[in-house]
């Protein structure tokens, strides 16, 4: 008589084979009737091949190239910010040494 180990070792390899062909038979018949109905669809007219007509595709390339523009613009106008230079008569020393340690963090210089 096999033992307590030896038992829940089979089952569990049971288990998990039964789990793995019921995920294989729920893909597969996915897969069949995705293909039914596209096949369905095809020779009914109401799809021809290509899904996005030509002008709607010729919109979005032209949608992504401005979105493009726009954001090199953006991140042009952030990575150099104008951080104008105090006249030296008007600040302290200390305010000087304060203002050129934040000018070397954001990699400016004179």
């Amino acid at each position: 008589m096999p033992n307590s180990e030896q038992l829940l070792f089979v089952l569990s390899i049971i288990g998990v084979a039964y789990v793995m062909i019921l995920n294989l038979l729920t893909l597969s018949l996915t897969m069949i009737c995705g293909m039914l109905i596209h096949d369905k669809s095809v020779k009914s007219g109401k799809v021809k091949g290509n899904y996005i007509s030509r002008s709607d595709n010729e919109l979005r390339r032209k949608a992504a190239i401005a979105a493009t523009i726009v954001a090199i613009e953006m991140d042009n106008d952030t990575l150099q910010p104008n951080y104008s230079i105090p006249a030296t008569a008007t600040v302290s020393a200390w305010q000087s040494v304060m203002r050129s340690d934040i000018l070397k963090w954001h990699r400016t210089s004179r």
